[in-house]
């Protein structure tokens, strides 16, 4: 889900695991859609009857732009004990009032230093307007997650770079394994690109960006990387990339 699209999958359970039945994609438009929730609900609503959706529930992917992230080590404690602990340290962490944010939280092997831990929030507004579009869909709302740091724990790389529909993220695994997200250059990807000499200034941006991102994981030891290409980028374009980061 992004400001000004959807991208809907449909997936079904099978005996040997799960099946892509049919996807499409929502443009909104160019403004926020999502700030009158019950007319986008409507929209997907029609959306969905067209194109032959009969899901009755679904979980959101929120893209890294809408997240903030904060690594910290706690003492192993039980899950209950754990939440508790986690609501105290992220009013220290963010800077806006707790009524304000939605948290949840990563969590890393314990050992004898304590259990490392990434706390997410996101703005509670846009949760609620998530709600808000899905009721109106008429879909049972099953989770909101983040799009970037599900496919990392599906895929387990140390490095994955994903370009979507509202930009590149690069997720990077510390040392505690837990993953680490960032939201890159929007301008690189994306069905419509720039013209030659954007495009090539881009991918030169994003080189820039992502050589300076993974400078800062020193303790990831991320040598390698993996590229999810959901944006329609030319393997052309990926080589291009490939050679400014060398």
């Amino acid at each position: 889900l992004g400001t000004r699209f959807m991208q809907v999958a449909e997936i079904t359970a099978a005996p040997d695991g799960y099946r892509l039945v049919r996807a499409a994609e929502l443009t909104f438009g160019d403004d926020d859609a999502l700030q009158d929730p019950a007319a986008l609900g409507k929209k997907l609503s029609q959306f969905l009857k067209q194109n032959a959706f009969s899901a009755s529930s679904a979980v959101v992917g929120m893209p890294a732009q809408w997240l903030m992230l904060k690594e910290s080590t706690v003492p192993p404690a039980p899950a209950e004990v754990l939440r508790s602990m986690l609501a105290i340290q992220a009013e220290r962490d963010f800077s806006l009032e707790p009524s304000a944010l939605a948290v949840d939280y990563l969590s890393g092997t314990r050992s004898s230093e304590g259990q490392p831990v990434v706390l997410v929030a996101a703005l509670r507004e846009r949760v609620e307007q998530i709600k808000a579009l899905l009721h109106a869909a008429g879909l049972k709302l099953q989770a909101i997650s983040s799009t970037s740091l599900v496919l990392a724990s599906v895929c387990k790389d140390a490095g994955i770079l994903y370009f979507g529909r509202g930009g590149a993220e690069l997720i990077v695994r510390a040392g505690s394994a837990l993953p680490r997200l960032r939201h890159l250059s929007p301008g690189v990807s994306g069905k419509v690109l720039p013209a030659s000499e954007a495009r090539q200034s881009s991918m030169v941006q994003l080189a820039s960006e992502l050589r300076r991102a993974v400078a800062l994981q020193q303790d990831a030891g991320c040598s390698e990387m993996t590229v999810w290409n959901d944006a329609g980028i030319e393997p052309a374009e990926l080589q291009e990339l490939a050679a400014e980061l060398h």
